[in-house]
């Protein structure tokens, strides 16, 4: 049986819309995924309430003001919130999103979900290339790949989003 007086009642104020998980830092669960948020609790607080309107609307959170060391996977999910508001608006179609993400997602996982943008090389392409042929892939398929990561890119550096990219010419990077 549980004692009222072992049982401190929380006031309004003690109670945050994050809690702590056993790793020690505090996160929030929004649409199924855990985020997390730090381990000091008024900066995780913070960060949750700046970020709080993307993540409960299904949307990327916006990068730091200087975009310096943005993950790739980052930088996909932002791209591909593009794509998804040039679907709303009927310029291109799901399917279009759908195999994007795909693509993307692939080339993602082959040089690391947490890589740094800015330190992935024309060698890395090229490596993802030859990934490509080995996997007996067809000209097409690696071409769409390399289109989309190309697209991907272009579009990061039209929005100032980075500042330089790997060498994307076609015809150096099919010369493997």
């Amino acid at each position: 049986m549980f004692s009222a007086a072992n049982k401190k009642r929380k006031t309004r104020s003690d109670k945050s819309p994050l809690t702590l998980h056993p790793t020690g830092q505090f996160c929030k669960k929004i649409r199924g995924k855990l985020y997390y948020f730090g381990t000091d609790k008024k900066l995780a607080l913070q960060r949750y309430l700046e970020q709080a309107i993307y993540l409960h609307s299904g949307k990327t959170a916006p990068p730091d003001k200087n975009y310096k060391n943005l993950s790739i996977k980052y930088l996909c999910n932002l791209y591909l919130d593009y794509q998804q508001s040039r679907v709303a608006v009927g310029q291109i179609r799901i399917r279009h999103v759908c195999d994007q993400t795909i693509l993307l997602r692939d080339f993602v996982k082959f040089v690391g979900f947490n890589q740094v943008d800015s330190d992935i090389s024309t060698m890395a392409i090229q490596n993802y290339i030859r990934k490509q042929i080995k996997a007996k892939k067809s000209a097409n398929t690696i071409n769409n790949r390399i289109a989309a990561v190309k697209a991907m890119y272009n579009w990061a550096l039209n929005n100032e989003i980075i500042s330089n990219c790997p060498n994307l010419n076609m015809t150096a990077l099919m010369a493997v």
